[in-house]
């Protein structure tokens, strides 16, 4: 079972929905969205309240990554995985995709020890287009060794 990460939209668009568990890690959900929330890893009420009105990247990112350092990284883990039924990957929802910075996508780096370049490897519409491309040109019968 693997995790990756995605973005509201991304999700809504998504027709294969019932193929991976869908966890969405964000303060707020849209109304339409059916599947899990786990909001431990979104920025706390106050984090979110005194950083909003006069919004700081540098100061919002800092303070988040404190918070997140707070958590045990092992005990989220384990909660993500017990989200997933029939050891489905699973998907971590945030609002932003990749075109925007995410705390999602910051949490999903965190949460792996990866830098934000190499975390956005992990954004599950990448990895199916690049599955896509890569059965068109060796097909998806070819073994790889």
């Amino acid at each position: 079972m693997k995790i990756y990460h995605s973005y509201f939209s991304f999700w809504t668009k998504f027709e294969n929905k019932q193929n991976y568990c869908w966890v969405a890690i964000t303060k707020t959900v849209p109304q339409h969205y059916v599947g899990n929330i786990y909001k431990t890893l979104a920025p706390t009420n106050e984090l979110f309240l005194n950083t909003c009105e006069h919004y700081n990247r540098n100061i919002f990112f800092k303070k988040y990554a404190n918070y997140l350092k707070t958590l045990d990284k092992k005990e989220i883990l384990n909660d993500l995985f017990s989200f997933s039924k029939n050891n489905k990957d699973i998907v971590l929802l945030n609002w932003e995709d990749l075109s925007k910075e995410s705390e999602g996508r910051f949490a999903y780096a965190w949460l792996f020890n990866l830098n934000m370049k190499k975390a956005d490897e992990f954004d599950l519409e990448n990895i199916l287009r690049q599955e896509k491309i890569k059965n068109e040109i060796i097909g998806n019968n070819f073994l790889t060794l």
